[in-house]
């Protein structure tokens, strides 16, 4: 029973493991398509506000740096990815006096949610697996 149950946890990790790898894809081009698409409309260099900067620096960089590190240390990325996310939403609280609004941060940060899992997944599979030689 035991073994049917860690393969299980096995695939089950897999699966959201290459589902977050391929949402994660989607985010980075989407991220960063808004990012260096924006440019300034006279095409001059405009300067930033520091809350600007500070927002940045979370999302979208925080968030694409712990997507990236997640395809080789899955549960090291989603903790950057949601550690980026929770710091952008309070650094907006700070500078706005409120948290953004809409789910689409939170959308966007959806595969570092699922990094971790599966990283927390095939934890649990290697440890069943340790568990298991021992005996």
């Amino acid at each position: 029973m035991k073994k049917i149950w860690s393969s299980r946890v096995h695939g089950l990790g897999d699966a959201i493991e290459w589902t977050a790898k391929i949402t994660s894809i989607v985010s980075i081009v989407i991220l960063l398509m808004m990012v260096f698409g924006e440019g300034s409309p006279s095409g001059k260099a405009t300067s930033m506000a520091v809350r600007d900067i500070i927002g940045l620096m979370f999302f979208p960089a925080g968030i694409v740096i712990g997507m990236v590190l997640a395809w080789k240390w899955e549960r090291l990325g989603g903790r950057v990815t949601i550690i980026s996310l929770g710091l952008f939403y309070v650094a907006l609280f700070v500078f706005d006096g409120k948290f953004p609004g809409g789910l689409w941060f939170i959308g966007f940060s959806a595969p570092g949610f699922l990094f971790l899992l599966a990283g927390i997944l095939h934890d649990l599979y290697r440890h069943q697996i340790q568990q298991q030689l021992r005996l």
